[in-house]
């Protein structure tokens, strides 16, 4: 699969978790296009119906393992977004979304 460019979320803060919610979510439906028959139509259900984006990748990344299946998920282009909230929003906001325990998304 072609990467997810995280440059597409915009940095307002003021929705920006929302946004980056929708965005992962519709990376993921772009990923059940691309490979349909890896997964049943309850699965993908299933997975989309997940209230956080970390719980429908964890659900995703469970299925493929369970079906003897590898999955490589790269996470690039964090450092451009965190440039442009820590310039366009400033340090206070950058350290809100960058620093602590990594569950500002969950």
């Amino acid at each position: 699969m072609k990467g997810i460019p995280f440059s597409h979320v915009t940095c307002a803060l003021d929705d920006l978790e929302a946004k980056f919610t929708r965005y992962c979510f519709n990376c993921l439906k772009l990923f059940f296009g691309r490979y349909p028959n890896l997964f049943s139509e309850k699965e993908i259900a299933d997975v989309l119906s997940t209230t956080s984006i970390k719980e429908a990748i964890v659900y995703m990344v469970d299925l493929i393992h369970l079906k003897g299946e590898k999955i490589y998920l790269f996470i690039d282009e964090y450092d451009n977004f965190a440039n442009m909230v820590l310039t366009a929003r400033g340090v206070k906001a950058h350290e809100e979304i960058t620093h602590g325990d990594g569950q500002r998304f969950a």
